[in-house]
């Protein structure tokens, strides 16, 4: 397991250069900040709902958080890699 930093310009390389079936972004903003603009293709789980949602988290895809600044997807990131998440955990530094 691996927690990662991702910067805005390291995601838009990232994700020109693996399928999108390979990771999955994950939004831990709330759904009217969501419904405001997100990245294409990302889910959201707002994070209080994280724990909750846990168990469906994809093992075998690597995750990227991502909020409006940071903070909210590096505890998300952490909360992940705590409970034993296997795959790669990257957090989008500096949000969207």
């Amino acid at each position: 397991m691996s927690l990662k930093p991702m910067s805005p310009g390291q995601l838009r390389d990232y994700s020109q250069n693996h399928h999108e079936n390979t990771y999955l972004l994950v939004d831990v903003r709330q759904p009217d900040e969501y419904r405001r603009g997100h990245i294409p293709g990302a889910r959201l789980i707002p994070l209080p709902e994280l724990v909750q949602a846990m168990n469906h988290l994809p093992s075998d895809k690597e995750l990227i958080f991502y909020c409006h600044s940071g903070g909210r997807s590096m505890a998300a990131a952490a909360m992940t890699e705590e409970v034993g998440f296997t795959g790669t955990i990257y957090n989008l530094t500096g949000g969207m």
